[in-house]
């Protein structure tokens, strides 16, 4: 990592299907991120367009819909990276949940979950592609909600050259306090074991669809330590990525776990030993 990398994470309501008002504060958001020197902005999970697990689903949007260009007009206007997630629709009716990545020059790149919950799998496919997203000088991967709870991912995406992972959340049920300590559970595990920064953020409050979402925002440093939070029904949450700390941490002979792994040995068949 060559530079310090200034995040914002935005927790927020996100009422199902009200496309026009989430643009509204999407563009308010990249406004004061803006003003704070924000290099990258994240939503939770689905913001765009809702996200429900039952009927009524949310509509999805094919590549097509206005609504792509609307945020890629913005991430340009406001010079910065958007991190925006919604439901999505390929030209054969499938259905993902995406997470854009709309980039300064206009261009517009994408992660579709892998892992699906249960209920997810009724109506979503899963993604099939583990990408990293990089400049010269910062790398990142998005994991989106239960796809957080998967190690082999992170460990993908950090020997792909990750320095961090953004982790939208649409996750329900619960007050901030305990969502927190769920994700803390887990995320604290993939920084620190892959010497990373993790950025969480989740909607907030009620969708219109029967669910209610504890708002929080979470980074930790690549030692897995809590850097900042947010607890509250919206607001923005700013944190800068240090790069000497990060460098520091997978330079160091006690803490540089990734450059200590043994892949031969995994690949290798377990021993059982029966007694």
């Amino acid at each position: 990592m060559q530079k310090d990398v200034r995040v914002a994470a935005v927790t927020m309501h996100c009422p199902l299907w009200q496309t026009d008002l989430i643009l509204e504060k999407v563009e308010g958001y990249a406004r004061e991120a803006a003003s704070q020197n924000a290099d990258v902005l994240v939503f939770p999970e689905m913001a765009l367009t809702g996200y429900s697990a039952s009927e009524p689903l949310p509509a999805a949007l094919a590549r097509d819909a206005p609504e792509y260009r609307a945020l890629s007009e913005i991430a340009r206007y406001k010079k910065m990276t958007l991190l925006v997630g919604l439901a999505e629709a390929d030209p054969k009716g499938r259905k993902y949940a995406t997470q854009l990545v709309c980039l300064p020059d206009g261009r517009i790149f994408s992660h579709r979950k892998t892992h699906l919950s249960t209920v997810e799998e009724a109506w979503l496919t899963p993604g099939s592609d583990i990408a990293v997203f990089s400049d010269r000088s910062f790398s990142f991967g998005i994991q989106l909600c239960y796809e957080a709870h998967f190690p082999e991912l992170a460990t993908n995406m950090a020997l792909a050259g990750a320095h961090a992972l953004f982790v939208p959340h649409a996750s329900p049920r619960g007050t901030s306090r305990e969502k927190e300590d769920s994700w803390l559970r887990h995320l604290t595990a993939r920084a620190f074991d892959n010497g990373l920064y993790v950025v969480a953020v989740n909607q907030s409050g009620e969708n219109q669809a029967g669910l209610s979402f504890p708002g929080l925002a979470l980074v930790l440093d690549p030692l897995g330590r809590v850097e900042a939070r947010f607890h509250g029904d919206e607001g923005l949450l700013i944190a800068d990525l240090r790069a000497d700390l990060l460098n520091q941490v997978r330079n160091h002979r006690m803490t540089s776990f990734l450059s200590r792994r043994k892949p031969a040995l995994y690949s290798r068949k377990v021993i059982k030993q029966n007694f």
